[in-house]
């Protein structure tokens, strides 16, 4: 039993602590939801989606992104590839960070720029 703990608690110190890799950027979400590789596609689209969610939940925080009527995973990827291609300064910034501007700025709830949007120019 001595014996069977030892070699655990030694395998447990060589496989050491685990590291945490930095948060993806709009570079790498713009990555998955340009390649040809359908698990890094429907990642791009899962991603997408759940960050339009998390900005409607955040709507009540800030000023949102407003979409109206239903809204398919696919529009949300050719929004973000749009607003990407033509922003590509901002894509080294964090990728939920760019995802909600670019869906801030395809919905705008008033005329003037999104907060959002606005945050990355800071």
């Amino acid at each position: 039993m001595t014996r069977a703990l030892a070699i655990a608690l030694m395998a447990l110190a060589a496989w050491g602590t685990p590291s945490f890799a930095a948060p993806p950027t709009g570079y790498d979400l713009y990555n998955e939801c340009t390649s040809v590789n359908n698990l890094d596609t429907a990642s791009c689209l899962g991603y997408l989606r759940g960050a339009l969610d998390g900005a409607m939940f955040y709507a009540s925080l800030s000023q949102p992104p407003c979409p109206s009527g239903v809204i398919k995973a696919g529009q949300l990827q050719l929004i973000f590839l749009r607003w990407a291609r033509e922003n590509p300064q901002f894509l080294g910034r964090n990728s939920l960070l760019v995802a909600m501007a670019s869906f801030a700025d395809a919905f705008p709830c008033k005329p003037e720029k999104p907060a959002a949007v606005k945050e990355l120019h800071q």
